[in-house]
């Protein structure tokens, strides 16, 4: 099985037409477009996978070449149809939730199995990072001309125009698409430590996800920043040692960033229950300003009134949320209910005891990926997709013996891990298809079974 030029030119213009275009509510609010917006977020990844698969009807015993992985598959796409059959209600969006994950899930297998040419794979790579930068770019646009930013958390931040989402729907999933790009940067940055085209696209990734403002992003994006600086210095590449290092001073001296990380570094600290002698505060001058920002008038649904209540209204969702995964916790909701549950706000009709639910505030999606898929899917459910995502990096470590596959591959899962977390990433399509792509390749093993072949021949 092997990628045509028609499949490469199919993929190329998918990441393109993904990464600039189908941003929902981006650019222009119109129901129609934001339509076909939706549509072409799995048409075109579902193309992709048709077209390979087209061009090798006659070589399909390859999808059977890596047993996990494929067992995998299967049962977890039969799990997901039985979620669908066995959930609260058979509809619209529970086909569509089928649909989706289906497409997804065919995608990674067939990209993972594959044949990639060495000329291709550089082909798509060097797409992959065009659509990264032109996205960047127009963020960055976007900012200083301040055209439709979010402004709701400016008095949070001060010094701030306000935070983009560029081509993408919040600033909240343009910063997953950053950080879930950033280990295959510095993968390449790695292979070619002196290429100013990937210093370039560093630099880039540091200030699309300052001007984000997502706490959860630069916390991310940080840790990946220390890992990278580490790993350059076991290979003694000192001058993307003090590159990162500058990055992260000029990603602080952004007007505005200090207060967003400081945010987020606080919130890690809580969680983690880190002493306050081992803390690190960027604000050091405790005025009138920083209690203000503390304060911190917002909306959205960051604050309730004056107060900071993002954590509330979080909090709330996710007991919404696991309430539902108490009651349904073989086969969930249904895969792609809770939709129908939040649009409907619904909740009590299926619920024994719906003591969670608020009279004052509408529910929403828990904003928390590993609740939600719990939600809809059972425990099963969950454990089965991330299990088969799991394998495909199992697959091919095992194989591996070039250190840095680990470091790209290990870092694409942290930052999907930690993303999941704060994000329904396998439901924010755009971000997730994206993902699976550059995920998918950087799994594939045959490349690597095809020199063992050779080895042996030999």
């Amino acid at each position: 099985m092997k990628i045509t030029k028609r499949s490469e030119y199919i993929i190329i213009a998918s990441l393109y037409i993904i990464t600039l275009f189908l941003g929902v509510y981006t650019f222009f609010d119109i129901a129609f477009i934001d339509k076909i917006r939706y549509a072409l977020l799995v048409i075109l990844p579902a193309s992709i996978s048709i077209s390979i698969i087209f061009d090798n009807l006659k070589n399909l015993k390859l999808l059977l070449k890596n047993k996990i992985p494929l067992i995998l598959y299967v049962l977890t796409i039969i799990w997901f149809f039985l979620t669908f059959i066995f959930g609260i209600k058979i509809g619209m969006n529970s086909l569509k939730g089928f649909i989706h994950y289906s497409v997804l899930l065919t995608l990674i297998l067939v990209l993972f199995n594959c044949k990639i040419e060495k000329d291709t794979l550089k082909n798509i790579k060097k797409h992959l990072f065009i659509s990264f930068a032109l996205s960047i770019g127009f963020g960055i646009f976007q900012y200083l001309t301040k055209w439709n930013l979010n402004t709701y958390n400016n008095d949070k931040y001060p010094g701030i125009f306000g935070r983009i989402n560029s081509t993408f729907f919040i600033a909240t999933t343009f910063d997953k698409y950053i950080v879930l790009m950033f280990p295959l940067i510095t993968y390449e940055l790695l292979n070619d430590k002196d290429n100013w085209y990937y210093k370039v696209l560093l630099i880039l990734s540091m200030l699309g996800i300052t001007l984000t403002f997502s706490r959860s992003g630069q916390l991310i994006y940080l840790v990946m920043c220390f890992i990278f600086f580490i790993v350059t210095l076991f290979k003694k590449q000192f001058k993307n040692s003090i590159l990162i290092v500058l990055i992260v001073i000029c990603m602080i001296l952004i007007p505005g960033a200090k207060y967003s990380v400081q945010s987020a570094l606080d919130y890690a600290y809580e969680t983690a229950h880190l002493p306050k002698v081992l803390r690190i505060n960027l604000l050091q001058k405790m005025g009138t300003e920083i209690e203000q920002v503390k304060a911190g008038k917002c909306a959205d649904d960051d604050c309730v009134g004056d107060v900071e209540g993002s954590n509330f209204f979080r909090k709330y969702y996710e007991s919404v949320g696991k309430a539902f995964i108490k009651e349904y916790p073989v086969f969930g909701v249904g895969v792609g209910n809770a939709t129908y549950l939040y649009e409907n706000q619904n909740a009590k009709d299926y619920l024994k005891d719906a003591s969670v639910i608020s009279d004052e505030y509408p529910y929403m999606y828990p904003h928390n990926c590993y609740i939600q898929l719990t939600e809809e899917t059972g425990i099963v459910g969950i454990v089965l997709l991330f299990s088969f995502v799991l394998s495909l990096a199992f697959t091919k470590l095992k194989r591996s013996i070039n250190k840095l596959d680990f470091y790209v591959i290990l870092l694409m899962l942290f930052g999907l891990a930690l993303g999941c977390i704060t994000e329904g990433l396998f439901y924010t399509k755009q971000v997730i298809y994206l993902f699976a792509i550059g995920y998918a390749i950087c799994c594939n093993t045959c490349s690597i079974d095809e020199k063992k072949d050779k080895k042996v021949k030999k």
